[in-house]
């Protein structure tokens, strides 16, 4: 052992003393390591990309305006149409929106005061009150076809009430006078409730 201290002292080994003299652990439960070894870490997933909602500016309905985008929509390739008579898509109307439609009618203001609705529970009763009104007046009825739908085109047909910019009686130097709109009748005598959109006139 003293020659080995003898030839370690000298100043060639001297500095490789620590990786030629053995280790001698003193606690007899530890685990010896490789220093050079190190954990690594795998870094965190990127966080995923963020959702975008884009918005179409249109300008008013005047000649050489783009106030109107034309859009095709690809239908599924499972849709089943709820009409056997036509494979095209149809417009029908929710009888939950309907029914929430006839109970809110009467909470619909004709002032600058906004009236007071009613508690949770008793909009939720009065939602499904007026809902087996719907499914017994409208989606029972023969117009429906026997089949639980009742379609836009059946109440609400599409009707000219007011001239277009440029053809006799439209003047835009002056406030249009109030033009009824036929469809938003027939709307309200199908669900049997008020036209309050005329009452603002």
């Amino acid at each position: 052992m003293n020659l080995m201290n003898h030839l370690l002292n000298r100043p060639r080994l001297k500095h490789q003393r620590k990786y030629l003299l053995p280790r001698v652990s003193i606690n007899p439960d530890e685990i010896l390591l490789d220093d050079e070894e190190e954990e690594v870490v795998a870094p965190p997933p990127p966080p995923p990309p963020r959702s975008q909602t884009k918005f179409l500016a249109l300008d008013k309905c005047l000649p050489r305006r783009q106030f109107l985008e034309v859009i095709d929509v690809d239908t599924p390739p499972d849709f089943v149409p709820p009409n056997s008579d036509s494979s095209q898509p149809i417009l029908a109307y929710d009888p939950e929106w309907l029914a929430i439609t006839r109970a809110f009618n009467t909470h619909m203001p004709t002032t600058r005061n906004q009236l007071s609705y009613p508690s949770e529970a008793q909009a939720r009763e009065a939602c499904q009150r007026e809902l087996d009104w719907v499914k017994a007046h409208i989606f029972a009825t023969p117009q429906s076809n026997g089949k639980g739908i009742k379609t836009i085109e059946d109440v609400q047909q599409f009707a000219k009430t007011a001239p277009a910019p440029g053809e006799p009686g439209a003047d835009g130097r002056q406030q249009p006078p109030y033009y009824p709109n036929p469809q938003t009748a027939a709307f309200c005598a199908m669900l049997d409730i008020e036209n309050k959109v005329d009452l603002l006139r």
